[in-house]
């Protein structure tokens, strides 16, 4: 039979109370009495059931967060959000960079689901939805952004990326570009912000009567480097085009610096317009049009959702994805 606290109490000579305010580290104890119980609990080789103890007390000590990639600074202002909410109930947090890997977000969540924390939220998964319900069905609070789960009973957040797409090509025609070019990411089996965001680009050409052309559509990485490759592509087509809409705002700046190489002026000769509106974007020259995702504000309501369902025992309605609209924020590379 395992150890029990009793036993560690009994063996150390001290009251169960004592135990318990040693593993919460309080002040309270001795030092010389800490060290004592310490020594004990390795002797016996004890390990704690934390949560259990958090379901009993509905205290929350820690969350856990996924990210694709930490680097970016789009997934940056959704950790703060979350990390501020956490910060008002005096939560932890437990940040993981997945490194855009299903297998390493797998790892994760094997890493974090042993105990480690009360809830986790998944920020653009890349595990299937199947994973992502077997982990929610196991009891774990869990809330997710970037595709709908409400169909499987899961918090979830959403953008209306198709929408956002839209209204930024539109806005490229109004410019009187005809020749509209698309550069978004590697087609990934759980990529809904590409296919959505693609999809509207298509179909505001079709709209406005341009026709779609496959030769315009470029994918790479989510990254400078990637839409910089992109563009390198596009303009040694016989007919490049004369604007571009990027999948995000990295990708658009790595078109912005390769651009400036090789000389092709920003907007006078390429329209450009971004997706995401990371901070940097309104800081450079020319200052980029980009359609705004409300990432702080992302963050925060997906720690709301999840601490709600925490600490709510009578928490189990059916869940609704909120979808967020995102707004063209207008600047310079467009041509305004």
């Amino acid at each position: 039979m395992p150890p029990t606290i009793k036993d560690i109490a009994k063996q150390s000579g001290v009251s169960i109370s004592t135990v318990s305010r040693v593993f919460n580290n309080q002040d309270l104890v001795k030092n010389e009495t800490k060290q004592k119980v310490l020594e004990v609990i390795e002797a016996l080789g004890y390990t704690p059931n934390f949560v259990a103890k958090r379901l009993r007390s509905c205290k929350i000590s820690t969350i856990g967060i996924v990210v694709p990639d930490i680097s970016a600074a789009f997934y940056a202002e959704i950790i703060k959000g979350v990390e501020n909410k956490a910060n008002d109930i005096d939560c932890g947090l437990i940040v993981c960079d997945a490194h855009n890997s299903r297998d390493k977000e797998k790892e994760y969540v094997r890493y974090l689901y042993d105990g480690r924390v009360d809830g986790m939220i998944f920020v653009v998964p890349q595990l299937r939805d199947d994973d992502l319900r077997k982990i929610a069905a196991d009891g774990l609070a869990i809330a997710v952004f970037g595709k709908d789960m409400s169909g499987f009973n899961i918090q979830s957040i959403s953008v209306d990326n198709y929408s956002g797409a839209y209204q930024a090509v539109k806005h490229l025609y109004f410019h009187g570009h005809k020749r509209i070019a698309y550069i978004g990411g590697i087609e990934a089996e759980n990529d809904y912000d590409h296919r959505a965001r693609l999809a509207g680009y298509r179909q505001a050409l079709i709209d406005n009567g341009l026709g779609v052309n496959d030769a315009y559509i470029e994918n790479g990485a989510y990254c400078e480097e990637g839409g910089g490759s992109a563009f390198l592509r596009l303009i040694k087509l016989n007919e490049p085009p004369d604007a571009i809409f990027c999948a995000n705002d990295e990708m658009a700046l790595g078109v912005i610096r390769m651009a400036r190489k090789n000389h092709i002026e920003i907007p006078e000769q390429l329209g450009l317009i971004g997706f995401d509106n990371i901070r940097v974007g309104q800081y450079i020259s020319p200052s980029l049009t980009t359609v705004n995702q409300p990432t702080y504000t992302i963050g925060v309501l997906l720690g709301e959702r999840l601490i709600f369902q925490m600490t709510n025992k009578e928490y189990g309605q059916k869940t609704l994805n909120l979808i967020l609209k995102p707004e063209l924020v207008i600047r310079e590379s467009c041509g305004c």
